[in-house]
């Protein structure tokens, strides 16, 4: 936990200054993985990558550095209740509402789950996920 505590500040400081494509999907790989693990490594992740930068890279919609970016959030949702918040409060919901009809099939499973992680058992976020579900069927 220690090198991984080491390696997210340097991470971040790369997210923040890249402006290419392909190293952002890369380092939104590496933060996918990392961020895939207990609570304290969820936090870590929190605390130290700019997630409100990496929330605002799907705007983008470059199917390479969307998927990745997906994987980041729905990890984190995996998290206890106040990570969950925290992903909410970032605004993903409207950033999973533009892409829950995209085009290709993978990107629609990876909102989905996302989606998923985050209403999972927890009533005070269903709640809040409930207007987005009416969205959702509407594409039925």
């Amino acid at each position: 936990m220690e090198s991984v505590r080491k390696i997210l500040p340097v991470l971040s400081q790369l997210l923040n200054t890249q402006s290419d494509l392909e190293t952002s999907s890369r380092l939104s790989w590496v933060l996918s993985y990392l961020s895939h693990g207990e609570y304290e490594q969820i936090q870590a992740v929190i605390e130290k990558i700019d997630l409100k930068r990496l929330c605002a890279l799907l705007v983008l919609e470059n199917d390479e550095l969307t998927k990745p970016v997906l994987r980041v959030f729905g990890n984190i949702a995996t998290g206890n209740d106040e990570q969950t918040t925290f992903v909410f409060n970032l605004g993903i919901l409207a950033r999973l509402q533009k892409l829950v009809d995209h085009r290709e099939v993978g990107i629609q499973k990876a909102v989905y789950w996302c989606l998923s992680n985050l209403s999972s058992s927890r009533p005070h976020v269903q709640v809040r996920i409930f207007p987005f579900v009416d969205f959702i069927i509407s594409f039925s």
